[in-house]
C-alpha cells in the first residue's frame, strides 16, 4: 500500500511533465495558442491539463519557471569551473543561444511570466550573478568601466532578445547569433 502514493505522484509528475513540454512546443509554433490546443497536443484531456494547471497563464509561468530552471541548469558547470568576467560571459552565451529554439516564445508572452513572484525572483537572481560577472570583466579591461553594470546587463538582455528574435525567423543559427552578439557586446561596451 505504501507504494501505491509513489505510483501516483509519479504518475502525476509524469503527467504535469508531458503537459509542459506539449506546451513548449504548441507555444513555439502559435505564442497565442489556447489551453485547448496544448491539452490535443499532450494527449490529455481538458480536465487533465486544468488539474495540473488552473489558466493558460499560470501554464505560461510555470514553463517560465521551467526555462530559469533549465538556464541555471546549464550556467552551473560553467561555475564549477571558475569560469570569470569576459570568459565566463562567452560561455554564458553559447549555452544562451541554443535556449532559444525552445523558449523563445516567452518573449512574447513575459508579461503573463512576470506576473510570478518566483519566476521574477530566479530571474533577478540570475540578472545580479550576470551583474558580477561584468564587474570582473570590468576590472579585467575587457568592459568599459564607465559603463554602469546596470547598463550593460540590459544591453546583454537587449541583444539576447534580438537574437533570438533573429532565431526564431531564421534569419541566423544559434551559432552565428552567438558570435555577432559576442562581438556586438564587446565592442559596444569597451
Amino acid at each position: 500500500m505504501k507504494d501505491a502514493p509513489k505510483k501516483e505522484h509519479a504518475k502525476t509528475a509524469h503527467s504535469r511533465s508531458v503537459i509542459e513540454e506539449a506546451g513548449i512546443e504548441v507555444l513555439l509554433r502559435n505564442p497565442a495558442a489556447g489551453m485547448s490546443e496544448i491539452a490535443l497536443a499532450a494527449g490529455v484531456g481538458r480536465a487533465t491539463l486544468y488539474r495540473h494547471f488552473e489558466s493558460r497563464e499560470l501554464l505560461v509561468q510555470a514553463l517560465a519557471n521551467k526555462c530559469l530552471q533549465e538556464t541555471d541548469a546549464l550556467v552551473v558547470p560553467l561555475k564549477e569551473q571558475g569560469l570569470t568576467g569576459k570568459e565566463a560571459i562567452e560561455a554564458y552565451i553559447d549555452v544562451l543561444m541554443p535556449m532559444a529554439n525552445r523558449f523563445r516564445f516567452l518573449m512574447s508572452l513575459w508579461n503573463i511570466a512576470a506576473d510570478d513572484p518566483t519566476v521574477i525572483r530566479i530571474y533577478q537572481r540570475q540578472l545580479r550573478e550576470l551583474r558580477e560577472l561584468v564587474k570582473q570583466a570590468q576590472d579585467e579591461g575587457d568592459i568599459c568601466k564607465s559603463l554602469s553594470s546596470i547598463w550593460v546587463v540590459t544591453t546583454f538582455d537587449a541583444l539576447l532578445t534580438s537574437a533570438w528574435q533573429l532565431i526564431e525567423h531564421r534569419k541566423m543559427s544559434s551559432a552565428a547569433a552567438a558570435a555577432a552578439f559576442k562581438r556586438t557586446f564587446y565592442s559596444g561596451c569597451k
